[in-house]
């Protein structure tokens, strides 16, 4: 599943693409699940003719701004993607190199065709939030724009000032945008009383991690997933807050690439549950298990990551 730095990925996609740029046209496939709010052609209707003067994020959800203040949010689901024309499609893990969508690509939900518009958008973007770096948009011509989902567990929703409203209003602090303080982050962690795994995993907390990032950050934090959140020490607590802002930051910085992420990362040795007879190490050669934590699989190394004596946990070996 698409997790914070995917989704920044794709939202760096759109802005460098889409911004300044004036929708002329919209197709917006029939699918009630994907669309949750909105039949396909008001949003149609509303997007038709509008410029893109901006784009955000708040963890895995990400937006275009229009030059009305709407927003056109999108949430990647499991297997969601965008696309520029003429451009690679961002892929995931395990999709090969070579991987280029058709156009239009297979599975679309949403195609944008845009012209260049005449408009601040920089003043526009800074005007809005004054404190925001203002980003460049690199294509100045003509661009298409498409959304794409197999499995229909994305969603494309069109809002006003998304911060304030639902689904954005209702998440969590974002580890890159608003991560508290240590003082503030101690007493979040500690109010609640689950395996720490779930808490990291719980939106309503801190928005965009998922599960990779979450056993990543464990791991380097020398955590067990399921040692319980209010009984963790102020050193663990400090160095999970740590992790979160340093795995993200990193990760983004690379644009979700994973061929440039640190050899010792547990991600590059976590997949592949499938296989009951692949043996699975960390770069220094450490054993890999895999045991249910909060209905949610985790990939543990018990050589750093003592489990808890009073938490038992289950041996597991589910897909992803």
């Amino acid at each position: 599943m698409p997790e914070l730095p995917e989704v920044e990925r794709a939202r760096r996609l759109c802005h460098a693409h889409l911004v300044g740029k004036r929708i002329q046209t919209v197709t917006a496939a029939p699918d009630s699940i994907v669309y949750p709010e909105a039949l396909p052609e008001h949003i149609q209707a509303r997007l038709e003719g509008r410029t893109v003067v901006d784009t955000d994020r708040h963890g895995k959800l990400f937006w275009l701004v229009l030059d009305n203040d709407d927003a056109l949010l999108m949430h990647l689901g499991m297997s969601g993607n965008v696309q520029i024309r003429g451009q690679e499609a961002p892929r995931y893990r395990n999709k090969p190199a070579s991987y280029i969508e058709e156009w239009p690509p297979k599975y679309h939900k949403l195609l944008l065709v845009c012209d260049s518009a005449a408009t601040t958008c920089a003043k526009f973007t800074q005007r809005r939030r004054p404190t925001a770096k203002v980003e460049t948009a690199t294509d100045t011509t003509h661009a298409e724009f498409a959304f794409t989902d197999p499995r229909r567990l994305a969603r494309i929703r069109l809002c006003f000032t998304p911060h304030h409203h639902h689904p954005v209003s209702g998440l969590g602090f974002d580890p890159l945008h608003n991560l508290p303080d240590l003082k503030t982050f101690s007493a979040m962690v500690r109010q609640r009383k689950v395996s720490i795994k779930a808490l990291l995993l719980d939106q309503k907390f801190s928005a965009g991690v998922g599960n990779w990032i979450a056993d990543e950050i464990l791991y380097q934090s020398k955590v067990h997933p399921a040692a319980r959140s209010h009984e963790l020490s102020d050193e663990a607590i400090s160095t999970i807050r740590a992790q979160m802002h340093a795995i993200c930051q990193l990760a983004v910085q690379v644009n979700a690439d994973h061929t440039q992420f640190p050899i010792d990362w547990l991600f590059h040795h976590r997949w592949g549950k499938r296989h009951k007879q692949m043996e699975h190490r960390t770069h220094r050669g450490e054993q890999i298990v895999f045991v249910t934590v909060g209905g949610r699989t985790s990939a543990v190394v018990p050589e750093v990551q003592q489990q808890p004596t009073r938490v038992g946990v289950q041996a597991s070996d589910p897909a992803e």
